[in-house]
């Protein structure tokens, strides 16, 4: 499980540490993972990083909370 919170973009810098980000889970899951899943209680933050993981066909749900990500995970 990939905890997003207190992770903070920049506005101006917003899209290329998405994307960076977005790389790193990537390589993360790529070597590591059978099932991975990210929340966040940021809206902001779990619209940009949405995007930018889809766009490197990464799963790109963010769930607002450990618990629903958790269940996620569980298949519940």
């Amino acid at each position: 499980m990939v905890n997003c919170d207190d992770f903070s973009l920049d506005a101006d810098l917003a899209d290329d540490l998405a994307d960076d980000s977005a790389a790193m889970v990537r390589a993360l899951v790529d070597r590591y993972g059978l099932n991975v899943t990210r929340y966040s209680t940021s809206g902001f933050l779990r619209a940009k990083l949405g995007r930018a993981l889809a766009a490197r066909g990464v799963a790109s749900q963010l769930f607002d909370s450990a618990d629903r990500a958790r269940q996620q995970l569980r298949g519940d």
